[in-house]
């Protein structure tokens, strides 16, 4: 018998990193995915490529598990070779750290190999990084290779997620399996190898370690790695016990501060502990986990509790003294360093990481007086909120303000007015506004109270998403008046935001209090929501006025702040605008795409995401669209805000017109009309007055309606159109064209109709032809002789393969990095792409269509 050797069977991977590597060289970079059931030799497979590698820099992290991640935990090891991206963790600034990564790729030697083991246990800002670098490493000199157990990770699993957020071209994704039988016997000789495979699975780790005992007849072989605890002295097993529970690995100095370190030496000859940079570590996390999973629980507690006296008197990191603290069961060190550790994660953006620190501090909340139960409370919210835990986070607020009374009037303002903002992200507006005029009422009197100006300012936005534009002023001003008094520039920024929202929603040519509001933030390092939610509202409003230039720029710009500053709840948003925009461009497969994780919320971003799916459906003649709307307009109807409703009305009407009952639905389209007049916007005024003409309803739109739509109103459809083809609009410009009475002119829609896949609309242009009397009709377009002949997106070109190969949406999901819903969201669209209404179907066409391989 023998060990395995590291590439027994893992050949072919290695020449896959060797090749990546030589491309990398020359400067096109790969995100390296090396996955696989525990044991399976990942870290082996890397470890032997790194050490084979000359004339490049390889820095390696580790990701550990502990009941928190250590916030950037790869990177702090990383850190011991790269001092400027430790100088980088230490500032507690996200976009240093990003910049401090790509720094460190770009220094010679190149190519730059970062290694981030296990990272399954990856915190939040680890996997931003993840996210961050893997989007751009097809231009770097650089490998990023990331090891992670799969399967066994949920489909929700913010690693799914970030990974599913690369690029598909910048991956490469290796699985590394079990041994086969034959690898098996090889190693352990044709008369035992039967008996390993079998209990062993050929799990290299486990066939390792049943081949170091000798023992062949364990129940498990977590029984044989424990038996071996049974041949070291007392002493030598204390110091393996200890060291177990210590999962990023266990420093000399540690282990004799427990009391322990006299028994390194043998730990060490036995096997059971190596070295490696100064730490003392276990030869797989599963040795590790079968002699953790082995002690009592006193003892467990015993070890914990003296590893955390040690790591205190060394000042060691909030978040490794917190975990101790946690597992010991130490109330009073619970309350002393998880609120350390929530704050020093809350620097370093991870705030999923902030929220369980704050979990564990407030499972100890008697050890803490009320106002620190308050404050804890608060820090809490403001956390939940970010990660979209809105009830949550309503809960926690309501709680901190009953435990502060009327003691701190300040705080309890502050607190309503997020509460406000949680409600209006639950979509429940009233009581949105009910805590945000419960603020001012408490606050009236102390003029120059930040929380007041704030009261001021949250119900200035409610009126802006409302288009209540006098409010807007009114709450708005006031609140700009008071945070220029007192130099609160957080407050200032989202007061512009809203006046400088309302004003340039009215006056096309005006962002100059919005281009304020953003001034503000970036020049007072205000990385919260005051920076994106300036990109946002720039972004919407020239959105809005069909300013489809600034939009694009500024939803671009946002989404890179956001990506470098963790704001995820504002991505969600512009994604929401940027399906927006690309549907009114006729990008219809870019407009799916950006919504696809976006419609199953129960949020104000899901608004906007279903009513582009929706109007996309309605426009594709799929049955699925008033479904779409509808489930819009019932979470739009709980907010009850314009800029939701009227757009949602406008997009029924038109599914209904296409359907032939548009007539049925008049009077809420007459409401929605009087509506969009009361806030003045040019543009609403015009989509739900378009669809009023076309029910036969006559109207007078004011002059400043938006062009394309006053023109439609008009019936003048020839003018229309070239304002829709000017725009970049092509559905508008093909629909205008279709209602002239020139043949020519609805041939001319027809051609831009079947290229965008309009087929209602396209259906009414052939019967219109053929009642002019035109006898040679295009049939539509020749699918066969197209790129993708179904329009399919390169998506759900990809989810339609892993159909034909039998795959259920668990799985699909799994091999994607995406969740079953959104696997299901993509089969819808194949489905109504292709004409089917099954997934059976759907294969057997695009088969016959040439889109797969049969």
């Amino acid at each position: 018998m023998r060990e395995a050797p590291v590439l027994l069977e893992r050949e072919e991977h290695f020449e896959v990193l060797e090749r990546r590597f030589r491309e990398a060289r020359e400067g096109n970079g790969r995100l390296v995915l090396v996955t696989g059931a525990a044991g399976t030799g990942k870290t082996a497979l890397v470890k032997h490529f790194t050490d084979g590698l000359t004339d490049c820099r390889v820095l390696w992290g580790m990701c550990d598990d502990l009941v928190v991640p250590r916030p950037l935990g790869p990177f702090r090891d990383m850190a011991s070779a790269a001092p400027a991206l430790g100088a980088a963790i230490a500032s507690g600034d996200h976009g240093a750290v990003l910049d401090a990564v790509m720094e460190e790729i770009g220094r010679p030697p190149r190519p730059s190999v970062l290694v981030v083991e296990d990272a399954h246990w990856a915190d939040q800002t680890t996997l931003d990084v993840i996210a961050f670098v893997g989007r751009r490493i097809d231009r770097l000199p650089a490998l990023l290779v990331v090891t992670h157990r799969d399967p066994g990770i949920p489909s929700d699993h913010l690693l799914r997620k970030t990974i599913g957020s690369v690029p598909a071209t910048n991956l490469v994704r290796l699985e590394v399996g079990p041994l086969s039988p034959e690898a098996v016997a090889e190693l352990a000789g044709p008369e035992d190898a039967a008996q390993i495979f079998r209990l062993t699975g050929g799990n290299p780790f486990f066939v390792t370690e049943l081949l170091r005992t000798g023992d062949l007849m364990p129940a498990t072989v977590q029984d044989a790695v424990v038996a071996r605890l049974g041949e070291l002295t007392a002493i030598g097993r204390e110091c393996v016990e200890l060291a177990s529970i210590v999962p990023h690995g266990v420093e000399d100095w540690l282990l004799e501060g427990c009391g322990v370190g006299k028994g390194l030496a043998e730990a060490i000859d036995a096997g059971h502990l190596l070295v490696d940079d100064g730490k003392y570590h276990f030869s797989h996390e599963l040795a590790r986990r079968a002699v953790e999973d082995q002690l009592a629980r006193d003892r467990f507690i015993d070890f914990h509790h003296r590893v955390l006296n040690v790591l205190a008197a060394r000042d060691a990191e909030p978040a490794r003294l917190a975990h101790h603290a946690f597992q010991a069961g130490d109330a009073s060190a619970v309350a002393r360093f998880a609120p350390l550790a929530a704050r020093q994660a809350i620097e370093l953006h991870s705030h999923r990481e902030a929220l369980e620190h704050l979990r564990q501090a407030l499972s100890v909340r008697s050890a803490f007086s009320a106002r620190e139960q308050a404050e804890l409370l608060e820090e809490y919210a403001q956390e939940c909120l970010l990660a979209s835990h809105l009830e949550d986070a309503a809960s926690a607020l309501e709680e901190a303000i009953s435990l502060r009374g009327d003691e701190d009037r300040e705080r309890v303002g502050s607190d309503l007015v997020l509460l406000s903002e949680v409600r209006w992200a639950q979509a429940r507006g009233p009581e949105s506004e009910k805590a945000a005029r419960q603020a001012v009422e408490l606050l009236q009197d102390m003029t120059d109270s930040p929380a007041l100006a704030a009261a001021y300012a949250a119900l200035a936005k409610l009126a802006m998403v409302d288009v209540r534009n006098d409010d807007v002023v009114a709450w708005g001003e006031r609140a700009v008046e008071i945070a220029r008094r007192i130099g609160d520039s957080k407050t200032l920024a989202h007061a512009l935001n809203s006046l400088g929202s309302a004003r340039l929603r009215v006056d096309p040519a005006d962002d100059s209090l919005l281009v304020e509001s953003l001034r503000v933030g970036i020049e007072n390092d205000l990385h919260d929501e005051t920076i994106a939610r300036a990109y946002l509202n720039l972004a919407a409003c020239h959105l809005e006025n069909m300013q489809y230039e600034p939009a694009s720029r500024y939803i671009e710009e946002g989404l890179e702040y956001c990506d470098r500053h963790d704001v995820h709840i504002y991505t969600r948003f512009l994604l929401s605008i940027r399906s927006w925009l690309h549907m009114e461009l006729g990008r219809w497969p870019a407009a799916e795409a950006d919504v696809a994780d976006l419609v199953g919320e129960e949020s104000v971003v899901a608004i906007r995401a279903l009513r582009v799916l929706g109007h996309i459906q309605a426009r594709r003649g799929d049955p699925a669209a008033p479904q779409t709307l509808e489930r819009a307009r019932d979470l739009a109807d709980r907010l009850g805000e314009s800029q939701g409703l009227i757009p949602i009305t406008a997009a029924l009407a038109e599914w209904h017109w296409l359907q032939g009952t548009l007539e049925h639905h008049v009077d809420d389209l007459e409401e929605m009309y009087r509506r969009a007049l009361a806030t003045r916007v040019p543009r609403w005024i015009g989509e739900t007055g378009v669809w009023l003409a076309r029910a036969g309803v006559e109207i007078q739109p004011p002059e400043g309606t938006s062009l394309p739509y006053l023109y439609e109103v008009r019936g003048q459809w020839r003018e229309a159109a070239a304002a829709g083809g000017g725009l970049g609009r092509p559905h508008e410009q093909g629909s205008a064209l279709a209602e002239c009475d020139d043949p020519d002119a609805v041939l001319a829609a027809l051609a831009i109709l079947d290229r965008l896949d309009a087929a209602p609309r396209a259906a009414q242009a052939r019967r219109k032809l053929t009642d002019m009397g035109v006898t040679r009709i295009p049939r539509g377009p020749n699918r066969h002789t197209r790129r993708n002949p179904a329009g399919l997106t390169r998506r759900q070109t990809e989810v339609l393969r892993l159909l034909a190969h039998g795959l259920t949406y668990r799985q699909i999901a799994d091999r994607m990095y995406i969740s079953a819903k959104t696997v299901d969201h993509h089969v819808t669209a194949i489905r109504a792409k292709l004409g089917v209404s099954s997934r059976e179907e759907a294969v057997t066409e695009a088969s016959r269509m040439g889109l797969i391989d049969p």
